[in-house]
């Protein structure tokens, strides 16, 4: 609503008959109905999701014949000089290490999905 607002009338006429929807990854096939959106986007919340084919399952199942999906993720390589420095300084001062990163995805695993 807040975006409506600053647009201006020319923009909001162009998008008057969108309606906009926000929903969790891993409810959303519970949350809309089948085939019910042209579009469906996660812009870097797909790494979050604790079942990642659910999540891309249920984008499928709300997006019409023909819609579109546009999702964005941290890929394997993300951070990796970060968790690299982690590791390092953690195995120098406590003599062991921990994850401080969710695993990512490998970008072979996203094309398989």
């Amino acid at each position: 609503e807040a975006a409506q607002q600053r647009c201006p009338r020319r923009a909001k006429a162009l998008f008057e008959e969108l309606s906009w929807h926000v929903a969790e990854e891993d409810t959303l096939a519970t949350f809309c109905t089948a085939a019910e959106f042209d579009l469906v986007t996660s812009s870097l919340a797909l790494h979050w999701v604790n079942d990642l084919p659910l999540a891309l399952l249920n984008a499928r199942h709300v997006l019409k014949p023909d819609g579109v999906f546009v999702g964005a993720l941290l890929g394997e390589s993300t951070l990796t000089e970060l968790k690299h420095a982690f590791a390092v300084a953690e195995e120098e001062r406590l003599g062991g290490r921990a994850p401080h990163c969710a695993p990512s995805t490998r970008v072979s695993d996203c094309g398989a999905l």
